[in-house]
């Protein structure tokens, strides 16, 4: 597997999954502070930033081999790197101390009785990507963002961020649409057996906030809701973001 990885900062081992369409300099709001507890490993995806060129692998492959080449530490995941993230926690909890999912469900899609991503939105979004992907990735931001009191400035931030690594591959893109649409892992949730944070944007329209009493059957399971945050609080409310990950952590 091709695998850009950065490292930053000392302490605990702190692995970071960013989400579909993304790369890894999508931490850089919450970086810095991060490292200042913690050892940093910044992963770009197969396929995303500079994980490039990169085979295409099953959503299990990939767990797979991202659990063998990253360090055993606290595993956190941002919308789809939430799946990835949960599913290495199921599959390997040796590898796994504590999990931190942010804007992620065990499933993403609507499904009876669990809230979730309209399926409309994501066939939109695979259908987008065959005609014009930058439009579809410009259209994706905005929808992160929609609902926060500073939506502008997090597009602006979030596309700053974006460009400091290669746009990611189609096939991957694709892919990751495929893996939100189908991924779902909710019947392993009762045998997790790491600790496990799950933080929600209040204003989140993607991954909305009423996913996160369906979550709560399950054991080991904390949560955090941050108000007037969208898709990404990282980067809207990085101070309470981080405030949130030091008190399950440290508390």
């Amino acid at each position: 597997m091709t695998l850009h990885v950065e490292q930053r900062g000392s302490g605990p081992n702190l692995i970071l999954l960013h989400g579909w369409g993304m790369n890894s300099a999508i931490w850089e709001s919450v970086a810095n502070r991060l490292a200042e507890r913690f050892s940093l490993y910044l992963v770009d995806l197969p396929g995303y930033g500079l994980s490039q060129p990169a085979e295409l692998i099953t959503f299990d492959e990939t767990c797979e081999q991202l659990s063998r080449i990253l360090p055993e530490g606290i595993w956190l995941g941002w919308s789809m790197g939430g799946l990835l993230a949960l599913q290495i926690a199921l599959r390997c909890p040796s590898q796994v101390s504590k999990l931190i999912t942010v804007a992620s469900t065990a499933t993403f899609v609507e499904r009876k009785q669990w809230p979730g991503i309209k399926p409309d939105v994501l066939a939109f979004f695979a259908q987008g990507l065959t005609q014009d992907y930058r439009k579809t990735l410009d259209r994706f931001l905005a929808i992160q963002t929609l609902g926060s009191p500073r939506a502008k400035a997090d597009i602006q931030q979030i596309r700053h961020q974006l460009q400091q690594r290669p746009e990611p591959a189609l096939t991957h893109l694709n892919q990751g649409i495929e893996w939100l649409k189908t991924i779902d892992l909710r019947s392993g949730l009762s045998s997790l057996q790491v600790p496990w944070l799950q933080i929600f944007g209040a204003l989140d329209s993607l991954v909305p906030k009423q996913a996160m009493p369906a979550h709560l059957q399950y054991r080991n399971i904390q949560q955090q809701l941050i108000a007037k945050a969208s898709h990404a609080p990282f980067i809207s409310h990085p101070r309470e973001f981080v405030e949130s990950i030091e008190n399950f952590l440290f508390s």
